[in-house]
């Protein structure tokens, strides 16, 4: 029985630790993208497929304006977007 709750409180314990590091991974992304005024988003041959102005930083992400629609992405989705060279971020 005790040990059962000994899992249980380390099982609490891992939990709480993750997502401490998750917060401030989010926080990092957070920063990386918070002077960005345009992001670019590039086709698979690397023409210009749109072009969106940031026009809010959110918790976890950024709200975009484009011709005629707004689009919201997650911090991770534009870092995984960036690292693959599909967009291009103009930091003012």
């Amino acid at each position: 029985m005790i040990l059962s709750h000994i899992n249980e409180l380390e099982t609490i314990k891992q939990t709480e630790e993750r997502i401490t590091l998750a917060r401030r991974n989010r926080m990092k992304l957070a920063s990386h993208y918070v002077n960005v005024s345009m992001i670019a988003f590039y086709d698979y041959v690397g023409a210009v497929e749109r072009i969106g102005k940031v026009i809010s930083v959110m918790d976890r992400g950024l709200l975009l304006q484009f011709a005629g629609y707004k689009e919201s992405f997650f911090f991770e989705t534009l870092l995984e977007l960036e690292a693959k060279g599909r967009i291009f971020i103009k930091i003012d």
